[in-house]
């Protein structure tokens, strides 16, 4: 088998003779592109065997073919492979839950989203780069960053940016440079949140480590390179190169892995197992195989480079479950009040599992946006949080003239007359206690107590309607 440097070498030969190729090859009708890459053969990559690869919308029997149509099996003194071509699709994920949680400091393979951007759920932060002139920033892709009317200065979050009503959650920092051609993004870190130049650790079930992640810096893709990357839905996967374009690269996943990448993967970048070095930024695939852009072009493009982790040092990088950093501060001391409790756990349980279809209803729904607006629902919402900072402030009865009594019902029905199936049925179980709570206590300490209490009547009513039922006397 050729050597790393064996296989370096040859890429760049035929990388150099690939334009003149490629103008000679797409005469043929059907050839959409030329790359360099491995020979596939009976589905299988023999992975000793460099040629030109030329993409046809589809394979046509030698017999359908007139002599003057057949793409030759060489050229150049180059063998020739001819592969259906892939159809990639971005992969900014729907069902990216994989990984939710909050890591800092801020490191490559977590998840990430910003403001405006779309879809709102995130996807991968690759690895942390540095620009020419000195900044540390975030890197992941335009189409996970930036909507096609975005601009720089957005916000970017993690785990995601969240607009909570009056104010944002897990704000990172902000969109410095993006290019939607290559389809790359970065964004600053601010200085307290704190960065690891790594990828996030991987361990196995037994507590050891599978992946630690480490960097050494950025090369060039190269067909047959291994190669892993870590994204936040599908993880850690490992594959080869297989196929290089001057703005292409294609990653055929090993056999332990079904798909090289899913979505919410994108952003995450492809590193080389053999150098450690980030040979690629993922965007997209095709079910099986990933595909990425080549990181020199994402390098030149943004003025950045990859920063290597240093040798010998230790990252101590922190993970926090969604159910940990279901409310931000000052909301945060509530939320360690609430943990101390069963019943308080149980309400931070549900605003886990609802919290995301709440603000999208809040920020997007004319009719909730409209009723907690004209309801002060972001006065409440501070009012609350200074409470639970403060305990010496008391939660108001009115703001500007609305009784909070009053707001918690609006609010409320708004929210419920919206809802999905799964909101409206906490809401038919929950809804009425809660509302009593938002709305008669007079400080944060007040709503955890007296939400215990709403939760053991709610448990004794249970329990007495059990035994009424067991020993109730028998009809007939």
């Amino acid at each position: 088998m050729s050597t790393h440097e064996q296989r370096r070498v040859e890429s760049e030969r035929l990388l150099a003779l690939l334009p003149q190729v490629q103008e000679e090859l797409q005469r043929f009708a059907g050839v959409e592109r030329v790359s360099v890459g491995l020979r596939e053969r009976g589905g299988a990559i023999v992975r000793d065997e460099m040629v030109f690869r030329v993409h046809v919308v589809r394979k046509r029997p030698s017999s359908e073919l007139a002599p003057g149509e057949l793409i030759p099996a060489s050229i150049r003194g180059v063998p020739i492979d001819v592969v259906v071509r892939r159809m990639p699709e971005a992969e900014t994920g729907f069902n990216d839950e994989n990984d939710s949680k909050q890591y800092r400091p801020v490191c490559g393979g977590i998840s990430i989203s910003a403001d405006d951007a779309v879809p709102e759920i995130g996807a991968t932060l690759g690895c942390i780069c540095r620009t020419t002139d000195g900044k540390v920033v975030a890197l992941s892709n335009w189409h996970v960053l930036i909507k096609p009317d975005g601009a720089k200065g957005k916000r970017a979050g993690q785990p995601l940016f969240r607009t909570s009503c009056c104010c944002a959650c897990d704000v990172i920092g902000e969109i410095l440079d993006f290019d939607q051609t290559l389809d790359c993004a970065i964004a600053t870190i601010k200085s307290d949140i704190g960065w690891a130049p790594k990828i996030r650790r991987i361990m196995r079930s037994d507590g050891t480590v599978e992946e630690e992640g480490i960097i050494k810096g950025s090369g060039v893709p190269i067909p047959g390179d291994d190669v892993y990357k870590i994204g936040i839905r599908t993880g850690l996967t490992r594959g080869v190169v297989t196929d290089i374009h001057p703005d292409r690269v294609e990653v055929t996943p090993d056999a332990e892995f079904p798909r090289m990448s899913n979505k919410g993967d994108s952003g995450s970048v492809y590193v080389s197992q053999f150098t450690g070095l980030v040979i690629g930024l993922h965007n997209a695939g095709d079910g099986t195989r990933g595909f990425g852009i080549p990181f020199p072009l994402v390098k030149a493009r943004l003025n950045i480079d990859v920063i290597p982790t240093p040798p010998d040092t230790h990252y101590d990088v922190l993970e926090f479950a969604a159910d940990e950093i279901i409310l931000q501060p000052p909301y945060d001391t509530l939320a360690a009040r609430l943990r101390e409790r069963e019943s308080g756990r149980q309400l931070l349980q549900l605003m886990r599992t609802h919290r995301d279809e709440v603000l999208s209803l809040i920020n997007h729904r004319r009719r909730v946006s409209v009723t907690w607006q004209r309801t002060q629902g972001p006065a409440w919402l501070a009012a609350f949080g200074r409470s639970a900072g403060d305990p010496a402030y008391t939660i108001p009865r009115q703001i500007d003239g609305i009784d909070r009594r009053d707001a918690v019902r609006y609010i409320g029905d708004a929210l419920a007359a919206n809802a999905s199936p799964a909101l409206a049925a906490s809401f038919a179980e929950f809804g009425g206690a809660l509302a009593a709570v938002l709305s008669e206590s007079a400080s944060a300490d007040d709503l955890v107590r007296l939400w215990d209490d709403a939760q053991q009547r709610r448990g004794n009513d249970a329990q007495q309607r059990r035994w009424d039922d067991a020993h109730s006397a028998p009809v007939g």
